[in-house]
């Protein structure tokens, strides 16, 4: 026998989770840096919703950042009364490119938000205070991964360029090495290697 579930069973049954990924970019001139930053946002890069376990962590779901940095993604409810412990990791993949570590060559860099905790249900702006309705922008806090994420905008901005001249770039990797001296292509692997 099929049972229909109700709107309210439906309401209930899963809740919608939205952010948005900004990177800080350091400003410069024709003469370098010149000591000020502007926010930029994380566009079109994969994000994954996972849920904090204390014996593993659960994958809920993927979806991607707008051109403006926004995500959204519906969670079914698990039924658990302390609520679901979520957080969100934005990747440095996209259809343009991806970014890795040089140390971790398959590995994409990826930041991992704020856990909220015990989240009872109900539509969430995923920033480190949801409760408090201000709805913030989440940001990397390390120029390291602040500089995966605008070498990935570079990336989709190049891309971006190419298709609009008929061309198809396909997809591009790009190692960012923090220490290592010169920026250079290998061709071998087909690999920007990028000197931080």
């Amino acid at each position: 026998m099929l049972v229909e579930q109700s709107s309210e069973d439906q309401a209930v049954a899963s809740f919608t989770v939205s952010g948005r990924f900004e990177y800080h970019d350091k400003d410069c001139d024709q003469n370098g840096l010149i000591g000020t930053f502007t926010d930029h946002p994380i566009r079109y890069a994969n994000v994954e919703i996972w849920e904090d376990d204390a014996l593993f962590n659960n994958l809920l779901g993927t979806t991607s950042t707008a051109a403006d940095g926004t995500w959204s993604f519906v969670v079914l409810d698990n039924n658990d009364p302390s609520g679901r412990d979520i957080y969100v990791k934005v990747i440095a993949d996209t259809a343009a490119g991806t970014v890795t570590n040089a140390d971790l060559i398959t590995s994409p860099y990826a930041y991992e938000g704020p856990t909220v905790s015990n989240w009872q249900g109900g539509a969430m702006w995923y920033d480190a205070s949801p409760l408090d309705g201000s709805n913030q922008t989440v940001r990397p806090s390390t120029d390291e991964h602040n500089a995966a994420f605008n070498i990935l905008d570079q990336l989709i901005r190049s891309y971006q360029y190419l298709d609009n001249l008929g061309e198809n770039p396909g997809h591009v990797s790009a190692q960012y090495r923090i220490g290592i001296d010169g920026t250079n292509y290998d061709g071998s692997i087909d690999t920007i290697h990028i000197q931080g």
